[in-house]
């Protein structure tokens, strides 16, 4: 389908999964790219550079975990970061032990395959290696993690 027959909605459902994707398909779409909002047009740029910033910081977390041979690891975070960082992980080997986030406070859901809890929920094995799929709340996200495992020593990997 071409953007020109498309709504700004339907553009989004169809190519929210690979935004690059879709800036191809603007671009040939010519003319008929001012029917959609110029607001949407922002929108997606916005998402872009936010993937793009993603993968910067994903790279360097990977790279840090490929430094210190880590094969098995505790994720903290289950949103879109975890979702970006997961394929890399899985290309390093890197089996997720247990997946968790302070929104599991309200209960246990899940995330794809796994099954989101606390970190108060998790055994607290001394040496685990921590990741935090987050960028933006590093801190708070340290701070449970050490009131969780006292003074049990860990590993922990942000970016």
């Amino acid at each position: 389908a071409y953007v020109a027959e498309m709504s700004a909605a339907k553009l989004w459902l169809v190519y929210c999964n690979n935004i690059s994707f879709a800036f191809e398909e603007v671009r040939r779409a010519g003319r008929a790219l001012t029917q959609i909002d110029a607001g949407f047009i922002s929108e997606m740029h916005l998402l872009r550079r936010a993937s793009d910033k993603f993968a910067e910081a994903i790279a360097r977390l990977i790279s840090h975990l490929r430094r210190d041979e880590v094969r098995r690891a505790v994720v903290y975070g289950a949103g879109e970061f975890f979702s970006l960082l997961l394929p890399e992980l899985r290309a390093l080997d890197i089996e997720i032990v247990a997946l968790v986030d302070a929104k599991a406070a309200q209960g246990a859901y899940r995330v794809g395959d796994f099954t989101v809890t606390t970190i108060q929920a998790l055994d607290k094995a001394p040496g685990m290696d921590i990741v935090i799929a987050s960028a933006s709340f590093i801190d708070p996200i340290k701070k449970n993690i050490a009131e969780a495992f006292g003074g049990t020593p860990v590993r922990v990997y942000s970016v």
